[in-house]
């Protein structure tokens, strides 16, 4: 009888003990995928944010070429500029000659 019981005793702390393995198990197993969701979500959520930072870099680099540029032409403008006023200051001084040549009697006037 007493091998009996301690059979029956066995037998039954194996199924409590394979119960618990199992529940511990199954446990881990939704423990392992509710966490591997979260790491996907987060993973999808960082692609995201690395395309975003992608595409923005892009846009910077290209506004800083179109400001590169700008920089160039607003020289090249202001060197025209600084040209054109240097001829029209010569244009003016050589009407102004010209006009004094032309008009003897109104600079000798002028002058008085």
């Amino acid at each position: 009888m007493k091998r009996i019981t301690f059979i029956l005793l066995a037998f039954i702390s194996i199924n409590v003990y394979a119960t618990t393995a199992d529940k511990n198990l199954l446990s881990a197993q939704n423990s392992y995928q509710s966490i591997q969701a979260k790491n996907d979500a987060n993973k999808q959520t960082y692609d995201d944010a690395q395309d975003a930072f992608n595409k923005a870099k892009k846009t910077l680099e290209e506004s800083q070429k179109d400001l590169t540029q700008k920089t160039k032409d607003l020289a090249n403008a202001k060197t025209q500029l600084d040209k054109s006023t240097q001829d029209l200051s010569k244009a003016s001084t050589n009407l102004d000659e010209a006009w004094n040549k032309a008009n003897p009697k109104s600079n000798s006037t002028t002058s008085e």
